[in-house]
C-alpha cells in the first residue's frame, strides 16, 4: 500500500476505529452522500448524513468522484472567477465613472426574466473598459446575490485563454450559488466520470441543462430555484482560443438559454470581431440579445476627466516628493490634452498614469515625456498599450494590404476615407476591404455609408503615434517615406489610363493630383 494512501487512511478515512489492517488492493474515494444509484433519486441523497464516507477496495488505484473531481479538473483555471486571487485587483471601474452604463447594464440583470432578452452583449473597441466594466458588474452583483457564475477569458493565462474549462468552471460556481445543484452534478460525476472530457454540449447539458430543469420540476426545490442568482457573466470572449471557439461558445449557451425550463440571463464582454459579430447576427441569438456599445452616447471623455482628476490627486498625495510637487501641477490644460489624445478610451490614460505613478521618478518629467515634452530615453511609457496593439495586427492574415490602407488614410489629402476611394485608387475588388480590415474592428472604426460603403477612422489616436514609431511598432512600422512612394506610384499608375478617345478612365484625377503633390513633398 502507498504511503499517501497509508496518510489519507490514518488522517480519517476510518476515524475512531482501531487495529485496521489492510493488505494490498486500493481505494475509491466518494465524498458526500453515498446511496446505490440502482433507483436513486436526487432526494434519496440529500436525506442522508453530510459526513458519510465510503472506500471501496479495488485492485486498481485510488479513484476521486464527485465535487472533488470536478475541483481538480479545474484547479488550473480557477483565475477565471471574479473573486479570484489569481486576478487580485482586477481592473474595475474608478468611483463616479461609467455610471449611465453600470445602471443600464443593472436595470437588465434586475429586469424579470422574460424570455426575449437573454443576452446582453457588451462591446467596445479595444482599450474602452469592457473588463473594468464586467468586473465592477460581478462585484455588484456578487452582493446583490444574482451572480451565479462568472468567467473572465485571459489570452496570457493557461487554462482562461480556450474553451476546455469553461463549462467545468462555470458548474463548480452553480453548485455554489444554487441550492440542490451540488447533489445533481456529483450524481451525474458518479454516473460518467468522463463526463468532464466530453464537448461543451454534452457537459452543459449533463451538468447543466439536466440538473436545472430537474430542480424546476421537483417541488421541494422549485420554489427556492425560482429565486436563486440567475446571472452568468463573461468577460473577454474574444480572448478565448481561435474565433471558432468564440462562435461555438455562444452556439452552446444559445442551445442553453432554449432549453433551461427556469431561465438565465447571460452577460457577454468582447470586442467587435468579426466571428462574434456575425454570431449575435444571426436570427436565433439576435432574437434573445439586447445589445450595450462602449461609444460617445455615454460621454467617456467626462468619465476620464473625472478619472485623470482623481488619480493626478492620488499622486500628489502619496508621491514620497509630494511636498515638493508644484500646486498647480498637472494643469487643468495638460489634462485635457490627455483626454483629446484618449480618444475615449480608458486604456490610454491608464497606461499613462501607471508610467507617472512612480515613486522612483520625478511625476512632472515623465508628464512630459506622455506629452512629448521630453525623450522617453530607455523608458517605455506605453508598452502595455503597444502590447495591446501588437497582438491586435498580429492576427492580421494580409499585413501588405493593411499597410497599404494604413499608406492611405495616413497621407490622402481627401478630408474623409472612404472604402470605396481605397478600392478604387489600389485596384482591389469592390468589397475587399471590408475582408482585409474584418479582424481589426477593436483599433479601426467602419462608419457605413449608402451603398455598401464605409468611412475609416481609427477608434485611438494614439495609434497613429504607435504605427510612425519604429522602437514601439517594430514589425508593423509605417515607414512614410515608403508610404508617399507607394501612394505616388498608384496615383501616377491611374492618371496614366485613358479609355480609346483619350479621356481619363479615373473620375477623380484632381484628388490623385493633390495626392501626387502633396506625398512628393518629403
Amino acid at each position: 500500500m502507498s504511503s499517501e494512501i497509508a496518510r489519507n487512511i490514518s488522517g480519517g478515512f476510518f476515524t475512531d476505529a482501531a487495529q485496521v489492517t489492510v493488505h494490498g488492493g486500493s481505494f475509491t474515494t466518494v465524498l458526500g452522500d453515498y446511496h446505490s444509484t440502482t433507483g436513486t433519486n436526487v432526494n434519496s441523497r440529500r436525506n442522508g448524513s453530510s459526513t458519510t464516507q465510503l472506500l471501496e477496495l479495488h485492485l486498481l488505484g485510488c479513484v476521486i468522484l464527485g465535487i472533488d473531481l470536478l475541483q481538480e479538473h479545474i484547479r488550473v483555471a480557477l483565475g477565471a472567477v471574479h473573486n479570484s486571487q489569481e486576478r487580485y485587483d482586477p481592473p474595475k471601474c474608478h468611483p463616479g465613472t461609467r455610471e449611465a452604463v453600470l445602471t443600464k447594464i443593472l436595470a437588465w440583470v434586475r429586469k424579470d426574466c422574460d424570455n426575449l432578452e437573454l443576452f446582453l452583449w457588451l462591446y467596445g473597441p479595444a482599450g474602452s473598459g469592457k473588463s473594468a466594466i464586467a468586473q465592477t458588474i460581478a462585484e455588484m452583483c456578487f452582493k446583490e446575490e444574482t451572480l451565479a457564475a462568472s468567467f473572465f477569458f485571459s489570452r496570457g493565462s493557461t487554462g482562461r485563454n480556450n474553451e476546455v474549462l469553461f463549462i467545468c468552471t462555470l458548474v463548480y460556481q452553480l453548485t455554489i450559488s444554487i441550492p440542490g445543484m451540488r447533489e445533481c452534478v456529483e450524481q451525474a460525476l458518479d454516473r460518467d466520470q468522463l463526463l468532464l472530457s466530453r464537448s461543451l454540449e454534452a457537459q452543459l447539458e449533463g451538468l447543466i441543462v439536466k440538473p436545472i430543469n430537474f430542480l424546476a420540476q421537483d417541488n421541494c426545490t422549485a420554489p427556492a430555484l425560482s429565486s436563486c442568482p440567475r446571472l452568468i457573466l463573461i468577460d473577454g470572449l474574444d480572448e478565448c482560443g481561435e474565433p471558432r471557439a468564440q462562435a461555438y461558445i455562444l452556439q452552446v449557451l444559445l442551445n442553453a438559454a432554449r432549453q433551461l425550463l427556469v431561465p438565465f440571463k447571460f452577460l457577454i464582454a468582447s470586442r467587435p470581431e468579426h466571428v462574434i459579430r456575425e454570431a449575435f447576427n444571426e436570427n436565433s441569438l439576435r432574437s434573445l440579445t439586447t445589445t450595450l456599445v462602449l461609444d460617445n452616447t455615454y460621454h467617456p471623455d467626462d468619465d476620464i476627466m473625472t478619472f485623470l482628476i482623481s488619480r493626478f490627486e492620488d499622486i500628489k498625495n502619496k508621491h514620497p516628493s509630494r511636498n515638493h510637487l508644484p500646486n498647480d501641477w498637472p494643469g487643468t490644460e495638460n489634462i485635457r490634452h490627455l483626454v483629446r489624445n484618449s480618444s475615449g478610451h480608458f486604456i490610454y490614460v491608464s497606461t499613462v498614469i501607471k508610467y507617472i505613478d512612480s515613486h522612483r521618478h520625478w511625476p512632472p518629467d515623465r508628464l512630459d515625456v506622455i506629452l512629448g515634452l521630453s525623450n522617453p530615453g530607455a523608458d517605455t511609457p506605453f508598452a502595455g498599450l503597444d502590447s495591446l496593439y501588437h497582438h491586435i495586427l498580429s492576427s492580421v492574415a494580409n499585413m501588405a494590404k493593411v499597410k497599404e490602407i494604413f499608406y492611405y488614410h495616413l497621407l490622402t489629402p481627401l478630408p474623409v476615407v472612404t472604402a470605396f476611394g481605397i478600392e478604387d485608387f489600389f485596384r482591389y475588388r469592390r468589397g475587399e476591404v471590408r475582408t482585409i480590415l474584418s479582424d481589426l474592428h477593436s483599433i479601426v472604426s467602419c462608419h457605413d455609408l449608402p451603398g455598401q460603403d464605409f468611412v475609416i477612422t481609427f477608434h485611438h489616436a494614439s495609434f497613429r503615434d504607435f504605427l510612425l514609431d519604429g522602437c514601439r511598432s517594430r514589425i508593423f512600422f509605417i515607414d512614410l517615406h515608403y508610404a508617399r512612394l507607394t501612394l505616388v506610384k498608384a496615383a501616377i499608375h491611374h492618371m496614366k489610363r485613358t479609355d480609346e478617345g483619350g479621356k481619363p478612365l479615373t473620375p477623380n484625377t484632381s484628388g490623385l493630383f493633390r495626392c501626387v503633390r502633396d506625398c512628393s513633398i518629403c
